[in-house]
C-alpha cells in the first residue's frame, strides 16, 4: 500500500515537472511560414497605409489647427481628420506589436482597426464632394479648398484601402482561430 501511495505521488510529481517544463518554454515570435510571412506582409502594407494617412492628417493639422473656425470644410470633416489622425497612430503600433501578440488578442485588434478605418472611409466618402481625377464642385463651401482636393481624395482612398486590407486580414484570423487547434491559443501572430 505504501508502494502504491509513493508511486502515485511521483506521478503527480512528474506532471508538475512537465507543467512547470511547459511554461518554460515559451513559443517562439517569429517562425518563417508561409502563414507569418503572409501576415508580415499584410502588417508591413498596412504600416505603410497608415503612414501615409499620418502624414495626411498632420498635414491639415498642422496647416489649420485643431480648433474648428472656418478652417475647415465643416466640423465633421474636422473631427474625421482627427479620428484619422488616431486610427493611423493607433494602427502603427497595432502593426509594430503583431509579432508578440496572441491570436486572440490580435483578432479584436484587427476588428477596431477595422471598425475605426471603415468609420474614416466612409465620412471622407459622404461628407468630401470630390472625386479620383475629378476635383471639381458645385458647392461654395468646398470651393475654397479644391487645392487641397488631392489629399481629400488621397486619405480616402487609403482609409478604403486599410479597410478592405484589415478585411482580408481579420477573415484569415477567423478562418484560423475557428479551424485551429486548441493549441493556437498560446500562439502569437508571427511565431509558433
Amino acid at each position: 500500500m505504501s508502494e502504491h501511495g509513493e508511486h502515485h505521488g511521483e506521478h503527480h510529481h512528474d506532471n508538475f515537472e512537465e507543467k512547470v517544463a511547459a511554461m518554460d518554454h515559451q513559443p517562439k515570435r517569429f517562425v518563417p511560414t508561409g502563414r507569418s510571412l503572409l501576415y508580415l506582409a499584410l502588417a508591413a502594407l498596412c504600416f505603410g497605409l497608415a503612414a501615409g494617412e499620418v502624414g495626411i492628417s498632420s498635414y491639415f493639422l498642422q496647416k489649420y489647427g485643431n480648433i474648428f473656425r472656418n478652417d475647415y470644410p465643416s466640423k465633421i470633416i474636422k473631427h474625421n481628420i482627427g479620428l484619422t489622425l488616431f486610427s493611423g497612430i493607433y494602427t502603427l503600433l497595432v502593426t509594430l506589436g503583431a509579432y508578440a501578440m496572441p491570436l486572440y488578442f490580435f483578432a479584436f485588434l484587427l476588428f477596431s482597426c477595422w471598425a475605426f478605418w471603415l468609420t474614416v472611409a466612409i465620412i471622407y466618402t459622404v461628407d468630401t464632394p470630390f472625386e479620383a481625377g475629378s476635383c471639381g464642385t458645385s458647392s461654395a463651401v468646398w470651393s475654397r479648398f479644391t487645392g487641397q482636393c488631392k489629399y481629400y481624395v488621397g486619405a480616402e482612398a487609403l482609409a478604403w484601402t486599410l479597410f478592405s486590407l484589415f478585411t482580408i486580414w481579420f477573415i484569415l484570423f477567423v478562418v484560423e482561430i475557428s479551424v485551429g487547434k486548441r493549441q493556437n491559443r498560446r500562439r502569437t501572430v508571427l511565431g509558433e
